[in-house]
């Protein structure tokens, strides 16, 4: 009885044969035992096991939950059955039969001799006893299922070969009946049905026929192009079947991914996402839900694929094994998915959080596949995730990830040997609660104190990128060189460092210097700078000190190379500009050509003005209602422009272009100060070894 039981068992995997043996009495039952067996027994969830499929009867990966067995006289067993995109039983018969409950998903069931028929959610199939079959998922949709059978003298299932790739096949079409006939539908008619016969005929017999079959192009060539077309003209329906046709005719999920993209960034499509509420017939309401218009935009996969390229679903769930914030049981919400929602709300500022949650799923699944099992939660929901979540694991991702991203090919990104990169700081409004106004405080104004609380963080750019990275963030009143001693450590050897004047320290100078990059460093025309030698190039060489005191003992000076210059030919500007620079070399860098990389540190205005206005939305506060969630909007904020950033790097790349020039709008040329005096002059060199010198006169001063 032993060995009977375990045969029937080992199908359905429920239990090790030794677990079984042990659960077997051979005793007569006491009173009190039959009382038992009499009595409704309920196997909690949690509690019900979990197994992989045996490859010995499995082809991928297949998970078997929820198994229950019958107790005598019941001869019935059975488990809920998934089988991911591609796995499939072996072929096998059951004695008395077998019942399959489609729960979720779509899958195949193929009886020997017979063609393969699809299952979908809500059917019920039934497989005669003893009738060669097998079962699994489709090539590219997932299938949960509930199967049931019964055993007869211990017996219910005989395993027999695999199912070979060319038995398994693709997902055949619909059929369709035609004068009381079952046929095949054709690509057209699965795309346009009843509705256009005519255009579907003409359809079948040009487009799918004669165009298909033409010599002079491949059909996998002719699948890139068609989804190139379908792409370009935002028809997410046909280039859904189309996928699944180019897959057959031999182009790769890679190569997919690529022309999707490639022809995202030829378009110039706008990156981020509008998601202004369309106006129809007057202004909304006060307090209506913001939505995305409606149907579902390629944009919005593309978004989103942008974001799990950059942010891998390897490093997220490394990040959240570390912060210990992995989800403990299977929630609507996932902290993996709760990080890519946070990311997601800087794409669609605008939208409401559910609005945006929905989008997220969609495009999720899209991306990961039919097995990823993604629902729409409530705003509650979405909260509940979000503070569970927290905000340091959001942060220590961003920490890991957003790093410069420059190579040796990127236009505009290198001074000679030199990463050009700028140090600078700025501020973003919050939501107006009395929490966030205690943890952030709110800044004073002309007229009393600000409409809003506010965050200030500091950030170094890569010029060339625009890539914002070592940021670190607090209160309002949070000083600027306070912020800026965290992030120094992210400077690198091999960096050009550009500050303005306001950053200037004895301290803050040699923090910087630690790390092994270079500086070069605007400061104020009062610090006292003695000439020590004179270089050949106009600039020359000097001493700074920790204090006046220490200046006029000359102790503990730090050797710096001064550079001093005016600008000839532009209108009001400053009498004279004074650089620092760790760079003593003046033949390695020369005075003017230092003078014009200077200026590049107005890349930083762009790359926080692109954050702030282009991404975030000009005067959009941020949503987030407590401290926590603030912080953690605020990094998803940061990795959201990061993701953006290195896309249109990636575009500029492939166009020999300066990633500044990637979508590049007339407005972002007028910052202020001496960039909005030079915005009509070419100021950055545009290669690597070559360095071109601004045309406008800088004239280096002879100061004593």
């Amino acid at each position: 009885m032993k060995q009977m039981i375990a045969i029937v068992l080992s199908f359905l995997q429920l239990a090790p044969i030794s677990a079984l043996a042990s659960e077997v009495k051979t005793d007569s039952p006491s009173a009190a035992s039959r009382e038992e067996a009499q009595a409704i027994r309920i196997t909690r969830k949690e509690s019900q096991q979990s197994t992989q499929g045996s490859a010995d009867h499995f082809t991928g990966r297949v998970r078997i939950d929820a198994p229950f067995r019958g107790e005598a006289p019941a001869r019935v067993y059975g488990a809920s059955v998934t089988f991911e995109a591609g796995a499939r039983t072996d072929w096998h018969s059951h004695t008395l039969g077998q019942t399959l409950i489609v729960t979720e998903g779509m899958g195949l069931v193929q009886r020997w001799g017979d063609p393969v028929e699809v299952m979908r959610q809500g059917d019920l199939v039934w497989i005669p006893p003893e009738q060669k079959h097998w079962h699994g998922a489709t090539p590219d949709c997932a299938l949960t299922h509930i199967a049931i059978v019964e055993h007869l003298n211990g017996e219910s299932t005989e395993w027999m070969e695999k199912v070979s790739d060319e038995q398994y096949g693709f997902l055949p079409s619909e059929p369709k009946k035609v004068a009381g006939k079952s046929e095949e539908q054709s690509k057209a008619q699965m795309l346009f049905g009843d509705v256009a016969p005519k255009f579907t005929e003409l359809t079948d017999k040009v487009l799918y026929a004669d165009v298909w079959e033409r010599p002079e192009l491949s059909k996998r060539d002719r699948s890139l192009i068609t989804v190139a077309a379908l792409v370009a003209m935002n028809r997410p329906p046909q280039l859904k079947s189309h996928l699944g046709l180019a897959l057959e005719n031999g182009v790769t999920k890679e190569e997919l991914i690529e022309t999707i993209t490639h022809q995202y960034c030829s378009l110039n499509i706008k990156f981020v996402v509008s998601c202004q509420q369309t106006q129809t017939g007057g202004p909304h309401m006060a307090r209506t839900v913001a939505e995305l218009p409606s149907g579902t935009r390629i944009t919005d996969y593309i978004s989103l694929g942008v974001i799990t390229k950059t942010f891998p679903l390897s490093t997220i769930q490394e990040v959240l094994q570390k912060t210990e914030r992995t989800s403990l049981r299977q929630r609507d919400l996932p902290t993996h998915v709760t990080i890519y929602y946070v990311i997601a709300l800087a794409l669609y500022m605008r939208a409401s959080y559910r609005e945006i949650l929905r989008c997220l799923t969609e495009g999720l699944q899209w991306l990961l596949g039919p097995e990823a099992t993604l629902k729409v939660t409530g705003k509650s929901g979405i909260s509940q995730a979000r503070t569970r979540l927290g905000w340091q694991p959001v942060k220590q991702l961003h920490d890991e990830i957003v790093k410069p991203i420059a190579t040796e090919l990127t236009k505009g990104a290198w001074y000679k040997k030199w990463r050009l990169v700028s140090l600078d700081g700025s501020t973003l409004d919050v939501a107006d609660e009395e929490e966030n106004e205690k943890a952030f405080g709110r800044p004073s104004a002309s007229r009393g104190n600000s409409a809003f609380p506010q965050l200030r963080f500091v950030s170094l750019v890569e010029n060339g990128t625009h890539v914002l990275f070592g940021t670190k963030m607090g209160g309002v009143h949070t000083g600027e060189i306070t912020l800026t001693k965290d992030v120094l450590p992210s400077l690198r050897p091999g960096m050009l460092c550009l500050a303005d004047r306001n950053f200037y320290g004895f301290e803050l100078w040699n923090q910087a210097t630690s790390t092994g990059a270079d500086l070069l460093w605007r400061v104020k025309k009062n610090l006292r700078l003695p000439c020590e030698k004179r270089l050949a190039d106009g600039s020359y060489l000097s001493r700074v000190y920790a204090s006046a005191k220490d200046q006029r003992h000359e102790r503990n000076g730090v050797v710096v190379r001064v550079i001093e210059y005016k600008l000839e030919g532009v209108p009001d500007p400053e009498p004279l500009y004074r650089l620092l620079t760790t760079v003593l070399d003046h033949e390695a860098a020369p005075a003017r050509e230092l003078a014009a990389v200077y200026h590049e540190r107005w890349e930083i205005e762009t790359a926080i003005g692109e954050l702030k206005t282009h991404l975030r939305g000009s005067k959009i506060v941020l949503r987030s209602k407590t401290p926590d969630l603030v912080k953690q909007e605020f990094y998803g904020l940061m990795m959201a422009h990061f993701a953006v950033r290195g896309l249109m790097h990636e575009a500029a790349l492939k166009a020999d272009e300066d990633p500044d020039r990637v979508a590049e709008r007339k407005s972002r040329w007028n910052p202020r100060g001496v960039k909005r005096k030079m915005s009509n002059y070419r100021l950055r060199p545009r290669g690597r070894m070559k360095t071109q010198i601004m045309n406008i006169e800088i004239t280096i001063a002879h100061v004593k």
